[in-house]
């Protein structure tokens, strides 16, 4: 049976800012352990440090650099920057290895150290075993080079810069942002520069939030604890979220970006995507809601349920069956501005209170011919492009409220105490967190990957569906598990993880229920 760790967990070294095993003592011995397993090959070496922007980072910093000097390894020093930021600096300037100060959501009391090899990636656990072992052990106070051969530690001026230049090469290069605006929150954490500078650069007009850190005020009344303050600055800037409006953008002529388009990123008017019926949720080919051509346009009628914005929306992007027998090759998109002959009526749902959803009735809504979208018939296509990026944002915004209540939990469970000790420390709670955070990293990576293909544009069919699939389903299994992890205090409404729980069982419903998602699949696979 393997031997205990007591420094290493699964994300490097955690606790609180000066209190073992976070002291600088233990930031040194880290340093000079790092530095005598990295000089594997006869050359100049060189360990990459960078942070987050916690107080206790520049004591931790030092002490390390400190170390690794000590054992006869340069340093380059980086800053505060995300840290994929790091791991992306670690490769290109070519480091044995890179270090990581930050302890992600937690407060700006703890920190955390984790190392990472010179591709980039978590060191081998093998390799922090060594570690650890000469951390605990005496061996490294007797590799102390001399004179010439004492490390150096150099600043990497133009971290963020370089950092800025990898993160924009990212984004396809027919990708623009221009015109948009785009409301950020770097809850006063690492990507407080990069963040805004990466958006300004792609063309948006940025609005910032948390971008002015103190070492005390990470994630403090910021970030993904308080949504509230993000929501405020989408309304008042006149940001733009949704996904009522890709459809517009991505098919829509000139005249209706101008007449739509524009006005819901100024925040002038709200859109609505109605696809959704009262008898036709994952059938979409069975939509009843029908146009019928008058002169100079359409009359429609019909009902569409489950709207988002359904009641607060200015128009409504609308599916219509434009033939008699409609299916896939009878639907149509109209866009219906809210006037005459349109009623919505608000829906009361278990979880997602903050939005607003209805029930919206067209009875004999007269829409004008110039606000066909994409093509007479051609609206089925539309809908199954723009259930890939829904889907995708589904799947994303899954994998970040996983990662939320895991560290939230974590930090209960490390607090709270049963039978003289804390709640973590049990058997029964440890495996339900190496659980949770095994699937939390499956939906990450499976999730990026479906990313990465979507932004190429290349065919994500199966990724997108499969990162769904995935994500939803596990995000509200997380979310029950950390409530079970409270006990009582999780099903109070005082506590946040009650409503993460209620918010995440809308998951394998919405954008295609997880049984559509099976169902799709399996066709990819010729069955």
């Amino acid at each position: 049976m393997a031997e205990a760790r007591r420094l290493f967990g699964t994300d490097g070294v955690r606790g609180t800012a000066n209190i073992e095993p976070m002291t600088s003592e233990t930031a040194l011995r880290l340093g000079r352990a790092l530095a005598h397993v990295s000089k594997r090959q006869p050359h100049r070496h060189k360990i990459l440090i960078g942070k987050d922007t916690r107080l206790s980072g520049y004591m931790l910093e030092t002490a390390m650099a400190s170390g690794i000097c000590s054992a006869g390894v340069d340093v380059l020093l980086v800053g505060p920057l995300p840290t994929p930021g790091i791991a992306f600096l670690t490769r290109s300037l070519r480091a044995d290895a890179g270090v990581v100060i930050s302890a992600s959501h937690n407060p700006f009391q703890d920190n955390g150290i984790k190392l990472f090899s010179r591709n980039g990636f978590k060191l081998p656990d093998e390799v922090e075993a060594e570690i650890e072992a000469l951390v605990l052990g005496d061996s490294i106070d007797a590799l102390r080079p001399t004179r010439e051969e004492i490390g150096k530690a150099y600043r990497i001026d133009d971290a963020v810069g370089r950092y800025n230049v990898f993160a924009k090469n990212t984004f396809p290069r027919h990708l623009t942002l221009d015109s948009l605006t785009v409301a950020i929150d770097c809850a006063h954490g690492a990507g407080y520069k990069v963040a805004p500078e990466v958006l300004e650069e792609l063309g948006a007009r940025v609005v910032t939030l948390g971008v002015d850190p103190d070492g005390h005020n990470i994630n403090r009344d910021a970030g993904a604890l308080h949504p509230e303050h993000l929501q405020a600055a989408v309304r008042s800037a006149g940001a733009h979220i949704g996904i009522a409006t890709p459809p517009v953008f991505k098919f829509g002529s000139e005249d209706q970006k101008q007449r739509y388009l524009a006005p819901a990123i100024r925040a002038e008017k709200i859109a609505a995507l109605a696809i959704t019926e009262p008898d036709a949720g994952s059938d979409v080919a069975s939509i009843r809601t029908h146009a019928h051509r008058t002169d100079g346009g359409w009359i429609v009628n019909g009902s569409k349920m489950f709207i988002t914005n359904g009641v607060r929306a200015d128009y409504y992007v609308t599916a219509v069956k434009t033939t008699q027998e409609g299916g896939h090759q009878g639907i149509s998109f109209l866009i219906v501005d809210k006037g005459e002959g349109v009623q919505a009526s608000p829906i009361e749902k278990l979880g997602w209170h903050a939005s607003d959803t209805a029930l919206v009735a067209l009875d004999d809504v007269f829409v004008p011919d110039e606000n066909l979208l994409g093509g007479e018939n051609r609206g089925f296509y539309l809908i199954m492009a723009n259930f890939q990026w829904e889907r995708l944002s589904m799947a994303l915004g899954s994998v970040a409220a996983m990662q939320d209540c895991f560290d939230r939990t974590l930090v209960y469970a490390k607090q709270r105490e049963a039978f003289g000790r804390p709640i973590g420390s049990f058997q029964a709670i440890r495996h339900k967190f190496a659980e949770m955070a095994t699937r939390i990293e499956a939906g990450r990576a499976l999730t990026y990957h479906a990313l990465r293909l979507f932004v190429d544009g290349r065919d994500a069919l199966r990724e997108v569906t499969e990162a769904k699939l995935l994500t939803q389903r596990a995000a509200f299994d997380v979310a029950d598990t950390c409530l079970q992890i409270h006990g009582g205090a999780g099903y109070m409404v005082e506590y946040p993880i009650e409503r993460a729980a209620r918010d995440a069982r809308l998951g394998p419903i919405g954008g295609g229920t997880d049984e559509i998602m099976r169902e799709i699949l399996g066709r990819t696979m010729g069955l």
